[in-house]
């Protein structure tokens, strides 16, 4: 049906915490799929969850900064699936949207599979990791905005575009920039009807201190170059694309993939 490939960088409990739910609520709720986690700087046992958990680890060759970019690009690699969800290691994605994923793909390569995002509190994350019942949570800013979090994407459209720019480092900006060059080339999807995706609670100081940063100056300056670029300049510079990750065979962690 299709692979979830899920990033993550164990910087808190919590983090951690919501990784194990969402691994054990995408299997649940999407029995066809394989989950692929990849994980930069940090080492997480998956093993116990049998073999639909495929886990990789990858070096950027930056010790302090996490790669979003790199671990999507990363499990594209490993994923043989032709429909693909790229999803944070906190994001809930409801059931109904999965069960007919292909009729509401349509002609869409891309889609963003929620119409608003509601975020949970610390409490409400705690209901749902206890009960799997999800709260209403806070709406996030109101309706039919567009987040990061979550996509469904078709692999030939995801290489068409170059895939996630690794240029980006740290945290900000580069799911806007993937958005954009999607828009711009082959197109997105807007899911229409009630669909919630779920955001579950860690803290967030870290998030606030990096929009100060100049990392997240640099990410900004980035998406405004990339967005004030010709359609045929977008394309040339796709193309001039260079890896910055490295796979690495990680053989204690269980299930690992064979590179």
């Amino acid at each position: 049906m299709f692979d979830v490939i899920i990033g993550h960088k164990s910087s808190d409990p919590y983090r951690d915490r919501n990784l194990h739910y969402v691994i054990e609520y995408y299997l649940d709720k999407a029995p066809e799929c394989n989950v692929i986690i990849v994980e930069q700087h940090t080492d997480t046992d998956v093993s116990k969850y049998g073999e639909r958990v495929k886990y990789i680890k990858i070096d950027t060759g930056n010790d302090e900064l996490y790669s979003r970019s790199a671990g999507y690009n990363a499990g594209m690699e490993i994923s043989d699936k032709e429909l693909v969800l790229l999803v944070d290691n906190d994001c809930i994605v409801v059931p109904p949207v999965m069960n007919n994923i292909k009729s509401l793909m349509g002609k869409h390569r891309a889609l963003l599979p929620y119409n608003f995002c509601n975020d949970l509190s610390e409490k409400e994350t705690l209901q749902l990791v206890d009960t799997s019942v999800a709260s209403k949570g806070t709406i996030r800013g109101g309706k039919n905005v567009c987040y990061g979090g979550s996509m469904f994407v078709y692999r030939d459209a995801f290489y068409e575009i170059g895939g996630y720019d690794e240029g980006f480092m740290g945290w900000g900006a580069e799911d806007t920039a993937f958005q954009h060059k999607l828009v711009t080339l082959v197109g997105l999807g807007r899911i229409s009807g009630e669909y919630p995706m779920f955001h579950m609670y860690h803290p967030i100081a870290s998030s606030i201190d990096w929009r100060r940063s100049e990392g997240y100056r640099k990410n900004r300056n980035l998406l405004d170059n990339i967005k004030a670029m010709t359609k045929s300049n977008l394309l040339e510079y796709i193309n001039s694309y260079e890896p910055t990750y490295k796979l690495i065979d990680t053989t204690t962690r269980g299930n690992d993939v064979e590179i």
